[in-house]
């Protein structure tokens, strides 16, 4: 059986339906569960608004890298701020 998040995220849900139906949890319980499928329905309705591997956003990605950039100055030779006037401070 191939593993998928979306097949364990179904049966998380299903089991947090039913055991929120059984009616045999307390209160806080229920009320935990049932932020729980409302999170889970939330995360699979952003997974289905999202691109796939098989995307074609995904496909002209491939091969591309992200690099960085080198720094073209370190902290030893970056230019300095200039001496503004110095105030007197009291003593």
């Amino acid at each position: 059986m191939a593993y998928t998040i979306q097949t364990d995220l179904r049966r998380v849900k299903e089991w947090a339906q039913e055991k929120a139906k059984s009616g045999s949890e307390p209160p806080w319980a229920w009320y935990q569960l049932m932020k729980l499928v409302e999170a889970i329905s939330a995360i699979q309705q952003g997974m289905e608004s999202t691109t796939t591997a098989n995307s074609p956003r995904e496909v002209e990605r491939r091969g591309k890298l992200i690099q960085l950039a080198a720094a073209k100055c370190s902290q030893d030779n970056a230019p300095r701020c200039p001496d503004e006037e110095r105030v007197p401070l009291p003593m």
